[in-house]
């Protein structure tokens, strides 16, 4: 089955995100990430269940320059664009690190992509809000 998500690159980013007509979830990501695998998965079923927007990745390793354009100090981090602009900015916490058996995955899981979710829904509309971790890790 054909992932619904698309690679964004330095080359590709005016064109599919700034000048797409539809908002543009972007994953910034990287191999050696494990939150970022544990985050992969949803960010996939969120591009399929809401054609009404595109998701893009951005491997930070290989687009550093896209990754320190927007500020972005740990991943993975999360950024709505709308009409070309920053619509919301989500820098996830380690919680997803701490989860121990498959279930407390699961539920880590259940609950970023209500976390989601609701990005979703709340940034329709809404200025660019922070969410920054206290403790960043690198």
């Amino acid at each position: 089955k054909e992932m619904a998500t698309f690679e964004v690159t330095s080359e590709n980013f005016q064109s599919e995100v700034l000048e797409s007509d539809k908002p543009v979830l972007v994953d910034f990501w990287a191999v050696w990430c494990g939150p970022c695998q544990m985050v992969s998965p949803i960010v996939e079923e969120i591009s399929e269940e809401h054609p009404e927007i595109k998701v893009g990745k951005v491997n930070t390793d290989e687009q550093p320059r896209l990754a320190s354009q927007f500020g972005i100090t740990a991943i993975p981090t999360l950024i709505l664009f709308k009409d070309g602009k920053m619509a919301y900015f989500l820098a996830l916490d380690e919680v997803l690190t701490h989860a121990k058996t498959p279930q407390e995955e699961q539920e880590v899981k259940m609950l970023r992509k209500m976390d989601y979710e609701n990005l979703l829904k709340e940034s329709f509309g809404e200025p660019v809000k922070a969410k920054i971790t206290e403790e960043e890790y690198y």
